[in-house]
């Protein structure tokens, strides 16, 4: 079973848009989008929240026994680090809760993964909160999506291929530009809100603790996490892994320009990437590179 662990991972375009009374769906800028079949948000609205809390309690204290249901007598699974982190909603079109994450942003506690995994040396800060870098990572967890969405035969814990026809459960389609096929869906548009605010917020790095099999498959996806530690016991056998958003940029420019648009869609225009030259990236590599020595990291 592809898992990221449970304390870890595994908007709108630019023209306006606009909606059939019936849906009773009303964007907020910055943190809606609209896909055929799902709308997606970054929620802030304590009912909001709940939606995502008690999502994640099916998930992963009902159905994958991950958490002990005992423990969470409102039926609202959440930890100290929901207090500072970005909360992601995706509904069908009929307002049904269909899946939710969470960005964990740099705070007093730290980042999840922290306190259960062993890092390389360049990433030990990590540890420390208080670090200058800590500040530019974030942990994408608690990804979940409902079981009421993986009843077609392919659908993976994380769902499968975006629906295509009414036939796989929605009558209406509302395309902004179309989602990526090979993102399992509504997935894809929750990865588009969490790029999409980690850009308006200068985080420059995700993390993530990912079965190796999981992070096979992101990869093939244009998301391409690489190892930072060793492989440690974190809900299953699972090692901390680390993307770059300008990584990710460059990756899907080169091999799913496809997805990029989809990513970009609805972002703000100085917010958006600017892929530079083979000869470019080569410099700019060399200077990260040289950044990262010059670093005093423990």
């Amino acid at each position: 079973m592809a898992t990221i662990g449970a304390h870890s991972f595994c908007g709108a375009s630019a023209r306006a848009i606009t909606f059939e009374p019936a849906l009773r769906l009303t964007p907020k800028p910055h943190t809606c989008g609209v896909d055929r079949y799902f709308a997606f948000a970054r929620v802030d609205d304590r009912a909001e929240i709940a939606k995502c809390y008690r999502l994640r309690y099916e998930v992963f204290c009902l159905e994958r026994r991950l958490l002990p249901p005992e423990g969470y007598p409102d039926y609202l699974e959440s930890d100290a680090y929901d207090s500072h982190s970005l909360h992601f909603l995706a509904s069908d079109l009929h307002g049904e809760p269909a899946g939710t994450a969470r960005l964990v942003l740099n705070g007093p506690l730290g980042l999840p993964l922290v306190h259960h995994c062993a890092f390389e040396a360049r990433y030990r800060f990590l540890a420390s909160p208080d670090h200058p870098l800590s500040a530019r990572y974030a942990e994408i967890s608690r990804l979940v999506l409902s079981r009421g969405f993986r009843r077609r035969r392919d659908d993976t814990i994380y769902g499968g291929p975006p629906r295509t026809s009414p036939a796989d459960g929605y009558a209406r389609s509302f395309s902004t530009t179309p989602p990526p096929a090979d993102i399992p869906e509504p997935i894809s548009g929750i990865f588009r809100l969490i790029y999409q605010e980690s850009k308006r917020r200068g985080i420059t790095h995700f993390v993530a603790a990912m079965e190796r099999s999981l992070q096979v498959r992101l990869k093939r996806m244009g998301f391409p996490f690489t190892s930072i530690g060793s492989e440690v016991d974190y809900y299953g056998s699972v090692r901390p892994y680390v993307l770059e958003v300008a990584t990710l940029d460059r990756n899907l420019a080169a091999l799913k320009p496809a997805t990029l648009d989809y990513m970009v869609s609805g972002l703000e225009p100085h917010l958006k990437p600017v892929i530079r030259s083979n000869e470019a990236g080569a410099k700019s590599a060399q200077a990260d590179a040289a950044g990262w020595r010059a670093a005093k990291i423990a």
